[in-house]
């Protein structure tokens, strides 16, 4: 398996054995080296004592790296007070999701919860808008979205760009009705700088989500962290196929060794 990615099946099947046994999912790019207690990069004080919170599913958490990410190094090798709300399998619209691993392991279903939400269990199938709720009430200086990509994967309707700006006329059950709600919800209470990021998924459908992004960044304002289509970031991930897990999900060595150094970088730059 060294030096080649995994599939989407055999991924599953490694976060279920990580989650069944208690081991950590051993991959080349997961090697201690790069545990946070490893890593001491140093990057500046541009983000020191920033209060930034990421809202997100597996790969703001860090599915592939035992729950490392990029919010995690950032917070401790460049002084970011990191907030990181982000649970497995959830999407942007508003919807409670279920994941098919616990409809193939019913019996496993406690342990398997307990995994992919990091032990956060009443969290599970809830929408990035459910969980706005537990984030601080105090504004952060940057809110960081994910662009889903777990929207199209359920089957969600996209949805249409409104016209409107208030808050109670989006239609939070589509993907572009949540993104809305949250760029108003962001606008009324905190006021924050706002950045969504996309995803390595090189798909139809996610491009053409990047570029409906694209529309509402020139109504709403805020900036866009396109990973998606950052020719370094691909070039970088084609040359180290050790910072990847599988097509989307980075490993410690992705989060540390390129992912991080980016996304500093792009929130420096405020």
């Amino acid at each position: 398996m060294e030096g080649e990615q995994m599939s989407r099946d055999s991924f599953k099947l490694a976060l279920i054995k990580a989650a069944l046994t208690g081991q950590e999912i051993r991959l080349p790019g997961n090697e201690t080296k790069y545990a946070l207690e490893n890593c001491h990069h140093s990057y500046g004080q541009a983000l020191v004592g920033k209060k930034i919170y990421f809202l997100g599913s597996s790969i703001t958490y860090g599915a592939a790296s035992n729950g490392v990410a990029f919010p995690d190094y950032l917070a401790k090798e460049a002084g970011v007070l990191s907030v990181k709300e982000a649970i497995s399998g959830t999407t942007l619209a508003d919807k409670k999701v279920s994941v098919d691993w616990l409809k193939n392991n019913p019996e496993k279903e406690e342990q398997l919860i307990n995994f992919m939400t990091g032990g956060q269990r009443e969290k599970n199938g809830l929408s990035y808008l459910s969980r706005l709720k537990y984030l601080p009430e105090e504004a952060p200086d940057i809110f960081v979205c994910q662009l889903s990509t777990n929207d199209a994967r359920h089957g969600l309707a996209v949805g249409e760009i409104s016209p409107s700006f208030t808050l109670a006329d989006f239609d939070t059950q589509t993907t572009l009705g949540a993104i809305e709600y949250l760029c108003a919800y962001n606008k009324i209470k905190w006021q924050s700088k706002l950045f969504f990021y996309t995803c390595l998924r090189d798909d139809e459908e996610y491009q053409a989500l990047i570029k409906l992004l694209r529309q509402l960044q020139a109504k709403w304002h805020f900036r866009i962290i396109d990973l998606a289509n950052n020719q370094y970031v691909q070039t970088e991930t084609k040359n180290h196929p050790e910072y990847m897990a599988d097509d989307a999900h980075p490993t410690m060595a992705g989060y540390h060794e390129l992912w991080t150094p980016v996304f500093y970088r792009a929130l420096s730059e405020i």
